[in-house]
């Protein structure tokens, strides 16, 4: 019995590394960057130790109003 609860508790935590191994790298992998805002600068849009993810984008796509 406490082998089966251990291959159970195995396997699960298996799934959750690999989950988070993903949720990590995800963006990177498909080519988005993650900044941290280090300043107020960016207030009130962007707040101190919020998380920016970037992605490259042509200058047609820009628009007025995007965060650059």
């Amino acid at each position: 019995m406490f082998k089966k609860i251990g291959d159970i508790l195995s396997t699960i935590v298996l799934i959750a590394m690999v989950l988070l191994a993903i949720l990590l790298a995800g963006p990177y992998l498909v080519g988005i960057k993650t900044y941290a805002v280090a300043s107020g600068s960016m207030e009130p849009t962007l707040h101190t130790g919020s998380l920016a993810y970037v992605k490259p984008a042509d200058a047609s796509e820009i628009k007025e109003g995007d965060i650059i």
